[in-house]
Order: structure tokens, then C-alpha cells, then sequence
């Protein structure tokens, strides 16, 4: 993470080729047959999301490889005459079109095959960095505005994924194992409750609505629906996920301390909030949440913070590496307790 970019690369493009190469592999859906929904769309997600974050390299590579087809086939298919395709007859056009698709479907398909989890998938995009850079060193301010946007627009992403998934997996699991519901609600009763606390819990129970049930809006039977819509469960924050996860699976809070407490969840909600809140200006909620990271920690108060691809290299793999981890300790607790 503390790598000192080229004096020409403010948003340190090098970051987002090494994180295309390191991107988590994503598990089959199959693997989670008792949480299909909740891992279908944490997949789905974490897919989306390398294609958000590959995006600023790709597609530099891409359209130079594009032009440099289309001039190649021109070139070819009128005998030499013409590199610009429109200046060809019509038929030639066509022709000279094709034969560029072609070759570029074969590079898309190799490209596909290549093994992500290595470095070698990004031989022939790091060639395209310094592309990147003569493109951006000549952009006006607004377009560099925009670029950097982008790049915080993917870790706002990113954040939202482990969020999402957290919410989803959480609601999916108690509508399977509704004994678990009454736990997390704190309605549970007990052999060691007294008279008073087991007639409040009995009293109290889930908090359901009946006018929603009677209209069909709420199923009584998916008890994790009721608590997330009705329960006053908020998930937008890491802490009460946390909280959450710890008081429905009281037996492995360990487990779930060891997920939820990595430093890059950590400071990548704080990055999200400043992104979000305050418009990338560092505050002091921010610096009191990253005074650990050997970077943030050392901004500036009032200063805005420019997001680069180092950053997004760091945070974006943890998020799915977390998922991976939340979504298996879920699903294996789920195994062993099958009521």
C-alpha cells in the first residue's frame, strides 16, 4: 500500500492492473445449496464488481486494440489503399468490419481462458497504464474530476456489497431456522428466566405486524424477514452487522469477531462514509477511524482526499474475501444445525 506512484500517476494506475491480477476467485454458487439467494447475489455482486474496477484498464486496451484492428483490416482488405474505413467502398466496409470482429472475439475469448488469479492475465493490460496516463495528463479538469469518481463510486460499491451481503444472508438464514430468530430478538425463553422476563418475552415475541400479515405483505413464517423490515435492524452500519451476527450465533462469536474485525472493512467504511457524507474532505470522524492505515492515517483535516488505484487494490479484494468468509461460516453453521 505504500508505494510511491510515478510523479505522473496521481491515481496510480499500477494499482488497479495488480488488483485485476489478484482479484478473489469467485466460488459456485452450487457450493451453498441451504443459502442459494443470499450467495446468487453476493456472486452476482462480486462479479460486477471486478468488471467496475478492470473497467478504467480495460477498456484503454480494448479501443486501442479495436482501432488498431479495424486500420489493420482496412488496410487488408483494400489492397493497401486505405488505413480509415470510412473512406472504403461500402461492401468494403462490411468486409473489412468483420474480419476485425473476428479477431477481436479471439482476443476477448483467450483473454477469458487466462488464469485471473495470476499475474500473467495483466501482461497486456499493464501496457496500457501508461496509455491511461497520456490520456488522463491531457484531460481537463472535469474529466480527471470524473475518472476519479469513478474510482470512488467502486469502493462505495464495494462497501455496499458486504453490506448487502451481510443484511441478505442474515434475513435468509432466520427465515430457514426460526429458532434462531427468537435469539437474535431476545425473546427466547429460558429455564432461568423468572416469572416477570418470561411473560415479557412471551408478550413481546417478534415484532410482527398483523395489518401486513392479513394483506399478504409479510410472511409469518420468515421470521429473519420480520426482524429486518419490523426488528429496527439497521445493516448500514459494519457495527450493527456485528452485532447482529454475535447475538444470533452466540456460540461462535470468535468466528464472527474474526470476519468483521479486519482493519480493511474497517477503514473502507470510513472511506465510504467520508465519500458518501463529505464529499472525499477528511474530517476528524475520519482520521479517528484510520489513525492505524499507513497512509490515511496520515491526512489532513479540511483536505480532500484523492482515491487512486492502490486504494481500491487494498479494499476491494477484502470485501470479497470477507464475503467468501461470512457466507461459508454461515452456511456451515446451517449443517450442523439443521433445525
Amino acid at each position: 500500500m505504500e508505494q510511491t506512484p510515478p510523479p505522473d500517476d496521481p491515481y496510480r494506475i499500477e494499482g488497479l492492473v495488480r488488483l485485476m491480477a489478484n482479484f478473489p476467485k469467485r466460488p459456485d454458487v452450487d457450493r451453498y445449496p441451504l443459502l442459494p439467494d443470499a450467495a446468487r447475489g453476493f456472486i452476482a455482486n462480486a462479479n460486477r464488481l471486478y468488471g467496475l474496477t478492470a473497467l478504467p484498464v480495460r477498456l484503454p486496451v480494448h479501443a486501442k486494440l479495436i482501432t488498431e484492428l479495424v486500420a489493420q483490416t482496412a488496410f487488408s482488405v483494400s489492397k493497401r489503399k486505405h488505413i480509415v474505413i470510412d473512406e472504403m467502398p461500402r461492401p468494403q466496409q462490411q468486409k473489412a468490419m468483420s474480419k476485425a470482429n473476428k479477431a477481436y472475439v479471439t482476443f476477448i475469448e483467450s483473454d477469458n481462458r487466462a488464469d485471473k488469479s495470476t499475474e500473467d492475465v495483466c501482461a497486456r493490460h499493464r501496457a496500457a497504464t501508461g496509455v491511461l496516463r497520456d490520456l488522463l495528463s491531457l484531460c481537463n479538469d472535469e474529466t480527471q474530476a470524473g475518472f476519479e469518481a469513478a474510482l470512488a463510486s467502486a469502493l462505495v460499491t464495494a462497501w455496499t456489497v458486504f453490506e448487502v451481503l451481510g443484511g441478505d444472508l442474515w434475513e435468509e438464514c432466520l427465515n430457514a431456522r426460526p429458532a434462531r430468530a427468537l435469539i437474535a430478538a431476545r425473546v427466547e425463553v429460558s429455564d432461568d428466566d423468572d416469572e416477570n422476563e418470561r411473560e415479557r418475552k412471551q408478550k413481546h415475541n417478534l415484532p410482527i405486524n398483523s395489518q401486513k400479515m392479513l394483506t399478504g405483505q409479510i410472511d409469518p413464517a420468515k421470521p429473519g424477514t420480520i426482524l429486518i423490515e419490523y426488528g429496527g435492524w439497521n445493516f448500514s452500519k459494519k457495527g450493527k452487522l456485528k452485532e447482529a451476527y454475535r447475538r444470533t450465533f452466540r456460540e461462535s462469536k470468535d468466528e464472527v469477531d474474526a470476519i468483521f474485525d479486519c482493519p480493511q472493512l474497517r477503514w473502507l467504511e470510513a472511506l465510504r462514509n467520508m465519500i458518501v457524507h463529505n464529499g472525499c474532505v477528511v474530517d476528524d470522524m475520519f482520521l479517528q477511524s484510520v489513525f492505524s492505515h499507513p497512509e490515511l492515517g496520515k491526512c489532513e483535516r479540511g483536505k480532500s482526499l484523492l482515491i487512486h488505484g492502490d486504494l481500491l487494490g487494498e479494499f476491494v479484494p477484502a470485501v470479497v474475501q470477507q464475503g467468501i468468509a461470512l457466507l461459508n461460516f454461515v452456511h456451515k453453521w446451517m449443517e450442523a444445525n439443521p433445525r
